[in-house]
């Protein structure tokens, strides 16, 4: 198990690197647009692949890959998705 101080030794050389900071379950779910519950479903049944690192018990996400597997995951709406990228 890893404690809370290596967690937070782990985070915080993240973000000295230059890495972007790592989100938590709940701010997580609110870029997803979903509660926390429905993402720790989602996690623990498998039944979306949304991208996670786990560090001991800790679940971590990438804000970067959480809004690149929302875009992935567009379907229809063209016009829509093409104004955006502008």
């Amino acid at each position: 198990m890893i404690g809370r101080e290596r967690l937070q030794k782990i985070v915080s050389a993240r973000l000295a690197e230059g890495g972007e900071p790592w989100l938590r379950y709940a701010q997580a779910a609110d870029v997803l647009g979903v509660s926390r519950g429905t993402l720790e479903v989602w996690l623990s049944t498998k039944r979306y692949n949304v991208p996670y690192y786990k560090i001991g018990r800790n679940v971590l996400f990438k804000r970067s890959e959480l809004e690149r597997w929302v875009q992935a995951r567009a379907r229809g709406g063209g016009q829509f998705r093409d104004a955006g990228n502008k």
